[in-house]
């Protein structure tokens, strides 16, 4: 598995009232991101904060 690291933001999501998060679809297009595709959330973790990347 290859890793890399986050270079820019690519977009603020929202949780909504059910708890769902809503792609934009000019970042599902880039990312070639089909309808019921799964999709990972990785964390990372130093002593300060938490980071996550979907």
């Amino acid at each position: 598995m290859q890793t890399c690291k986050i270079t820019k933001i690519e977009a603020v999501l929202t949780v909504d009232s059910k708890g769902e998060i809503l792609l934009p679809k000019d970042l599902r297009e880039k990312a070639e991101i089909k309808p019921r595709e799964k999709l990972v959330a990785m964390a990372g973790y130093d002593k300060k904060e938490a980071r996550f990347a979907v």
